[in-house]
């Protein structure tokens, strides 16, 4: 099993501490966790891509497991317009049709993520945004 997270790497310790509280088996991944626990650089963005790319070079990848869309492979890059944003993932969800529930298991998470990063902020701007996104042209704009 390798573990690919957004925590922090100066937070390592903890999370290692975490997962076996958690009743996870955490052997091998105090010492030499280098592509079994991978961990955000401090300095870096939260996409996960290029450790993923890591992983497949070492291993033979059976299935992966993600609370977001960008815990799977080849996420492209976001648009910044919210509605090509939307489009974008729907498309890649739609392309890797086949994987979902064979390959790719998502385990949603109700409490945090990035999926409410791109809903408006207020709750008069989250309306409009329901009533514009019913209309199909919407989530088709390109």
């Amino acid at each position: 099993m390798v573990y690919i997270s957004n925590r922090l790497e100066s937070l390592k310790d903890s999370t290692v501490r975490a997962l076996a509280h958690n009743g996870i088996s955490t052997q091998g991944l105090e010492v030499g966790a280098e592509l079994r626990l991978l961990l955000k650089p401090e300095k870096s963005t939260s996409n996960k891509q290029e450790r993923l790319r890591q992983v497949e070079e070492k291993y033979h990848v059976v299935a992966y497991l993600g609370d977001n869309l960008g815990d799977f492979p080849e996420v492209p890059e976001p648009p910044q317009n919210l509605a090509q944003q939307l489009a974008a993932r729907s498309q890649h969800v739609d392309s890797a049709a086949d994987l979902w529930g064979t390959r790719w298991f998502m385990l949603p998470n109700p409490v945090y993520g990035s999926w409410d990063q791109i809903l408006p902020k207020t709750v008069r701007e989250r309306m409009d945004l329901l009533k514009r996104s019913s209309n199909p042209a919407f989530v088709e704009a390109k």
